[in-house]
């Protein structure tokens, strides 16, 4: 690992180096002339490549590189990193909670900065995330027309419901996780996520309470995605939907989907929370 990491650093503040499995093409010879070969695709244990960064104007968040070809590359953007960037570049105060902000100065002020956060102004920061890494395409080659794709491979929406008392969250909370077991129904899930379950529907509808410690976590699986609710730090109820393939909801991965992404996790969230008696 290599760090640079300091208090007042923008950049790439660290890079690590990790050996994942991936998808990568190979080569063959296909015998005869030494030009004849075959191409297939593969999994294969390769290096990646972790760029840690931190932005002032965006927040923090990281890339990671394959080191073989396609160099698939992931990036991790958190939309709370965001705010809290804009937020400090306004002289807003606010106070976050892991990634929630839980308390601002200026509510209207961070209605109106969180409104542009969409699929154009996510591009817009992987590219310039992008800029700031090795590029294992030359110039020439992206000019040629082979240049970054970008698309979802995973994204979180949620709902966050901030109490003042942490006493007052932990009781609502318990009765909500005894109450909700049978959420994972396929009855149930037919009527939050609005998506007809039949004998064929791949996937296995259940639902889970996992325990770290004293903190609960509900999860209720549809597919490859999930919704869950849990208590958050003691001052939030955070109910939310990640969606690990767009196409278990017949969306393709094209980053220009993730609108619609969004609207199908908030109305999943907004039956969920109906059907809870609060």
């Amino acid at each position: 690992m290599r760090r640079a990491a300091r208090v007042n650093r923008w950049g790439v503040v660290a890079v690590v180096i990790n050996q994942e499995s991936a998808r990568v093409f190979s080569s063959r010879h296909a015998g005869g002339r030494r030009t004849n070969f075959w191409v297939r695709e593969e999994r294969r244990l390769v290096n990646h490549y972790y760029f840690y960064l931190r932005d002032r104007e965006y927040g923090e968040g990281f890339a990671r590189m394959s080191s073989y070809a396609p160099f698939q590359t992931r990036i991790w953007l958190n939309a709370h990193g965001y705010l809290a960037a804009q937020l400090r570049q306004r002289r807003i105060g606010f106070r976050l909670l892991d990634n929630c902000v839980v308390e601002v100065a200026e509510p209207a002020a961070l209605t109106k900065i969180a409104q542009p956060f969409d699929a154009k102004l996510v591009e817009q920061i992987a590219r310039r995330w992008l800029a700031w890494v090795p590029a294992p395409l030359t110039a020439a080659e992206r000019e040629a027309g082979y240049d970054w794709r970008l698309s979802v491979y995973q994204a979180e929406f949620s709902d966050n419901v901030i109490f003042h008392r942490t006493e007052v969250l932990n009781r609502v909370y318990e009765d909500l996780l005894r109450d909700h077991l049978h959420f994972g129904r396929p009855d149930m899930l037919k009527v939050v996520f609005d998506r007809r379950i039949g004998r064929t529907t791949p996937g296995t509808f259940k639902t889970r309470v996992l325990r770290q410690g004293v903190v609960s976590c509900l999860k209720v699986f549809y597919k490859k995605s999930f919704l869950k609710q849990y208590n958050k730090g003691g001052r939030v109820l955070r109910t939310e939907v990640c969606i690990n393939d767009p196409r278990d909801f017949r969306i393709g991965r094209s980053l220009v989907h993730l609108g619609y992404l969004g609207t199908i996790a908030y109305h999943a969230i907004t039956r969920f929370m109906k059907a809870q008696p609060w």
